[in-house]
């Protein structure tokens, strides 16, 4: 059986829920070792480990915003030491507050978009010369 991400390191941000989480499942499906930031759910963040390691893949996870610059920045310096590189990275966490897309105001998009392009290419820039 052919795996297509077989020896790759992913880094995923936001992976303990949604879109986030089944990203890392299908990456270590697919033969990545896989790295997830998470910001509250500690056992959610073991559940995960979990399902990594079921498939016989290295799993690395810090609870850390990916608003905390520092904290993003002190998890990716720690999974380039521990694992020599990051070959993937998907930039999934976002600021989510529970609002019906229908009837969520100017207000609660102006709080929730502003971060998130600044934030994504600060992660690319991060994790750039690592890959």
């Amino acid at each position: 059986m052919s795996l297509l991400l077989e020896g790759k390191r992913a880094f995923i941000t936001g992976g303990t829920r949604g879109i986030g989480a089944a990203i890392c499942e299908i990456f270590a499906r697919e033969g990545a070792d896989v790295a997830f930031s998470y910001n509250s759910r500690d056992d959610l963040a073991a559940e995960m480990n979990h399902k990594i390691e079921a498939h016989g893949r290295r799993a690395f996870n810090a609870k850390v915003s990916v608003v905390d610059r520092v904290g993003m920045k002190k998890m990716t310096r720690e999974l380039v030491e521990k694992w020599g590189g990051i070959d993937i990275l998907v930039n999934n966490a976002a600021i989510n507050r529970g609002d019906n897309f229908a009837t969520t105001t100017d207000r609660a998009w102006d709080r929730a978009r502003p971060p998130q392009p600044r934030r994504s290419a600060q992660r690319g820039e991060r994790c750039a010369p690592r890959i």
